[in-house]
């Protein structure tokens, strides 16, 4: 049986789109890497297709009974979808409130996966602070946004929110 990193899209119109993108491409010829990531279709669909890229995904879902499916046939590389946005008005670099509600459900999103036993890790990528305040959520953060879905005061690095368990691996800097 697989075990499941879950791996949220992060800025929607940020570069983590991307760069899930490229790491998954190049974990697709590792044996028993099971990913699930997390996100918007349509965005991931523009990126691939703007850098040519193939989509590398086996699976999509778009809840958590088709997720369970797709896990439980063994597929390793399963999308699932947590939002759809208008992509006539999606631009690279801007982050906008539907951005913002994007990457805010791909969070909450893999949380759920993951509260429901459907993902044994989280990786999270940076959410813009603009866009989050924009969409009108009163969080700032991933960390933010992590107490409120694991329900819990109680968050620390390593990470410890709930059943969730996550370390921070890099630290973010502005580019």
């Amino acid at each position: 049986m697989l075990r499941y990193a879950v791996l949220s899209m992060g800025e929607a119109a940020g570069t983590s789109p991307e760069i899930i993108l490229r790491s998954v491409i190049a974990l697709s010829a590792t044996p028993g890497a099971g990913l699930i990531i997390t996100g918007d279709r349509g965005v991931f669909e523009r990126v691939a297709s703007d850098l040519s890229l193939v989509l590398p995904f086996t699976a999509y879902a778009e809840d958590l009974d088709s997720l369970r499916a797709a896990e439980d046939a063994g597929e390793r590389l399963i999308f699932l979808s947590s939002s759809s946005m208008d992509m006539e008005a999606f631009s690279y670099g801007c982050p906008t409130a539907e951005t913002g509600h994007a990457s805010y459900k791909a969070l909450e999103t893999a949380v759920d996966a993951i509260q429901n036993g459907l993902g044994q890790s989280l990786v999270t990528c940076p959410i813009s602070n603009a866009s989050l305040k924009e969409a009108g959520y009163a969080e700032k953060s991933v960390h933010e946004l992590l107490r409120k879905f694991a329900q819990t005061d109680r968050l620390i690095n390593m990470m410890t929110a709930g059943r969730i368990n996550a370390f921070g691996l890099t630290h973010r800097r502005s580019v």
